[in-house]
């Protein structure tokens, strides 16, 4: 059994929430060409696009990311 030091904790919800915003446009596009309309709802929530449960807990931060750095002992 190993034993993990802790180096580095970080919130990092607020730089998600920016990529998931960034990139909202252009996951619509490709998931439309490639499924069409009729898994909208399911690959919306997977991606986390706005308007998606996932895209909405982090937004009002009820969902947080973190970033952690371990080290093995």
């Amino acid at each position: 059994s190993s034993v993990l030091e802790l180096i580095k904790k970080e919130n990092i919800s607020t730089q998600v929430l920016k990529g998931l915003d960034e990139f909202n446009e252009e996951k619509m596009v490709r998931f439309k060409s490639i499924f069409g309309s009729w898994l909208k709802k399911p690959l919306s929530e997977f991606a986390g696009m706005k308007g998606s449960t996932m895209y909405e807990a982090f937004k009002s931060g009820e969902t947080v990311y973190y970033h952690y750095v371990l080290k093995k002992r």
